[in-house]
């Protein structure tokens, strides 16, 4: 399902298309797009990965006597869209992972793995599914019930701030001000290809009526 399809709410028998919105004052396009005005579509896929797997990686917790770590966060899937129109951004992202995690006592120990999909900017609607384990131990059933039971809140605490996070990278006023440098420079370019193009215009245009003058003088000596 795309990010799109995801609004998607049932009414009346029919689907209606439902978008929740996260803008800020400022949205940063491209060179091309002139005051970020036009609509614009930027990737912001592995920077959301990238901020997950920062989040996620090496947190840890206790439970019940025994000491989990996420060890390793893959398998990425889906997309996220950091949209820009009149200066402003729109930002939209569902992306789905596999985490691996290990846990402890003094005595005993167990690792598997779980994947989490529907992340998106809307809610914390997502869903935390296939929890296994790699082999049987001591304390890998009580791990397993630990985790379906906890994972949900820790997750709840790790990715709450990821749209404010993804927001603020946009608008960072470093990153605008490297765009409004790059736009300038843009601009002088420009101007100074039509200055260039116009002299050369201008240039061509007074060999052609000095060849017409020579053409001319020619004949009139005939």
């Amino acid at each position: 399902m795309c990010i799109r399809d995801r609004y998607q709410r049932r009414v009346h028998g029919e689907f209606s298309f439902v978008y929740k919105m996260a803008e800020k004052p400022q949205g940063v396009g491209s060179v091309w797009n002139v005051n970020s005005w036009h609509w614009e579509n930027k990737n912001y896929t592995k920077i959301a990965e990238q901020m997950i797997e920062n989040k996620v990686k090496a947190y840890q917790f206790q439970s019940e006597g025994i000491t989990f770590v996420l060890e390793e966060v893959k398998k990425f899937k889906g997309e996220a869209q950091i949209n820009i129109r009149k200066g402003k951004q729109i930002i939209t992202y569902e992306i789905g992972f596999e985490v691996t995690w290990k846990a402890d006592t003094d005595d005993d120990e167990a690792q598997g793995k779980f994947a989490i999909k529907d992340v998106n900017e809307s809610d914390l609607d997502y869903e935390i599914y296939d929890i296994v384990v790699d082999d049987k131990t001591g304390i890998s059933d009580k791990c397993k019930a630990i985790l379906k039971k906890t994972l949900k809140g820790h997750f709840d605490g790790l990715l709450s701030t990821l749209t404010e996070e993804l927001s603020q990278f946009e608008s960072d006023p470093q990153k605008i001000e490297r765009d409004r440098l790059l736009r300038e420079e843009a601009l002088q370019k420009t101007v100074q290809a039509r200055a260039e193009k116009g002299a050369e215009k201008e240039r061509l245009l007074e060999e052609q009526k000095a060849k017409e003058l020579e053409m001319k003088r020619q004949l009139n000596q005939k």
